[in-house]
C-alpha cells in the first residue's frame, strides 16, 4: 500500500492514470518514461498486472488488445535516445495534463483505490481496470446502435450501467468508446 501511495504522490494520480489509459488507447507499443527507478519498477508492476489480468480475462475473439509497453527512467531514455527513435514515447510528468475526458474518469479511479484503503492497491486497481474492459466488446455494439440512431442517448446509457459495476465506470467505459470509434 505504502510504495503506490508513495508512486502516486511522486507521479499524481493523473500520471499513473495516464500511463494506464496509454496502455488501453494505444494501437502499437509504447515507452513510458518515468522519473526514478523505482517509479519505473512500481509502475511496471501496475502495469503487468492490468496487462496479464485483462488477458486472462479477454475472448480470443476480441477485437480490444492493450499495447506493449516497457517503462524507462528518463536517465536511460537520455543515455539511448536514438534507440528510442521513431517509437510512441510517454512522458509521464511532461504530457499527464492533456485534455481527456476518459483521462479524467481513470484519475477518479485511481483516487478512490488509494481512498479504499486496501492492503493491495495494485491488485484492486487492475482487477478493477479489467472489469471495466472485459465487457466493452458488448458495450459497443450498444454505442454503435446509438450512432445508427436505433437507441437514444438515454437508452444507451442505461443499458451501459447495466453492464459495469457502477456509474462511473459506464461513463469511463462510454468515453473509452468515443475514443475507439469515432
Amino acid at each position: 500500500m505504502k510504495e503506490f501511495l508513495d508512486l502516486t504522490k511522486r507521479l499524481t494520480n493523473r500520471g499513473v492514470a495516464y500511463a494506464i489509459i496509454s496502455l488501453i488507447v494505444e494501437r502499437g507499443d509504447i515507452i513510458i518514461v518515468t522519473p526514478s527507478e523505482d517509479d519505473k519498477e512500481l509502475l511496471s508492476i501496475l502495469l503487468e498486472d492490468i496487462k496479464n489480468n485483462f488477458d486472462l480475462r479477454i475472448s480470443p475473439t476480441s477485437e480490444l488488445k492493450l499495447a506493449n509497453f516497457e517503462v524507462i527512467t528518463i536517465d536511460e531514455y537520455l543515455k539511448n535516445w536514438k534507440r528510442y527513435a521513431g517509437k510512441r514515447l510517454i512522458f509521464i510528468l511532461e504530457d499527464k495534463n492533456l485534455i481527456s475526458p476518459p483521462l479524467d474518469h481513470l484519475e477518479r479511479i485511481v483516487e478512490e483505490t488509494l481512498v479504499s484503503r486496501s492492503r493491495d492497491p495494485i491488485r484492486r486497481l487492475a482487477v478493477r481496470i479489467s472489469d471495466i474492459l472485459i465487457p466493452l466488446d458488448v458495450a459497443r455494439d450498444y454505442y454503435e446502435q446509438y450512432k445508427e440512431g436505433k437507441i437514444d442517448e438515454k437508452k444507451l446509457i442505461s443499458l451501459m450501467q447495466s453492464r459495469f459495476p457502477s456509474k462511473d465506470d459506464a461513463q469511463f467505459a462510454l468515453e473509452l468508446l468515443k475514443t475507439f470509434y469515432k
